[in-house]
């Protein structure tokens, strides 16, 4: 699995990671650190990542048993970067 990810200069902070999928994603930082707010942030889309990727392996057996409608989960993170700052 692998992924590139290309800054946008022209953006600020806005980044484009395309996927050995071939699928695009969008990124973008908070405006207080150059971005303009137009996509979620890079530890967001992390943390939505890791997320689903447990979410779908620990129910896997239910939904292969057609046994569930739909999953919902929230998963939380705390970033310490600003506090480094």
């Amino acid at each position: 699995m692998e992924c590139t990810v290309h800054w946008m200069p022209t953006t600020g902070m806005g980044f484009v990671a395309e996927t050995g999928s071939g699928h695009l994603l969008t990124m973008d930082g908070a405006p207080d650190g150059g971005g303009r707010n137009l996509a979620a942030r890079p530890m967001e889309t992390l943390l939505a990542g890791a997320g689903l990727s447990f979410g779908t392996v620990s129910d896997q057996s239910f939904v292969l048993n057609g046994q569930v409608a739909g999953i919902a989960f929230v998963a939380a993170g705390r970033s310490h970067f600003r506090e480094q700052l």
